[in-house]
């Protein structure tokens, strides 16, 4: 299970912070910190966000585009197309953080897929992206 960590703003981008497992303090980095970062500027709704180290449009228009009435593929292209935008978003953040380590930062978008998921309620993305690193890291999740 993935859960949302709590952004350490002090440091603006070098790594947030975390629980182990007995209770304690830990930093979250690197591609662990990456898959965060995706995660989050994917659920969160375009201009959500009032924080003034982010872009006015961090976020993503996934929310809105679920409550369109579209069928045959149509939704599944706009949900990809909004998915790679807040990417392409991330990535001019990511150009002004050099604390970053490379295994945090994207270099391109590897593959995107999303499709209807099996019960036919919801959608389910894959992503992978190539990080400065020329590690792959690979993300997906529900859209519901």
């Amino acid at each position: 299970m993935k859960t949302l960590k709590v952004t350490d703003v002090t440091k603006a981008g070098v790594g947030d912070v975390d629980y182990n497992n007995i209770g304690q303090l830990k930093v979250i980095e690197d591609r662990d910190k990456l898959s965060q970062d995706i995660l989050e500027i994917l659920l969160v709704m375009k201009g959500e966000r009032d924080v003034p180290r982010m872009s006015p449009t961090y976020g993503s228009d996934i929310m809105k585009i679920m409550g369109y009435p579209l069928s045959g593929g149509g939704l599944e292209t706009l949900l990809c197309s909004a998915i790679d935008d807040a990417i392409i978003n991330l990535k001019t953040i990511q150009a002004k953080h050099s604390k970053l380590s490379p295994k945090e930062k994207i270099s391109r978008v590897a593959a995107l897929d999303v499709r209807r998921d099996s019960g036919g309620l919801g959608y389910r993305f894959y992503l992978e992206v190539d990080t400065t690193s020329k590690d792959k890291l690979t993300v997906e999740g529900n859209l519901d």
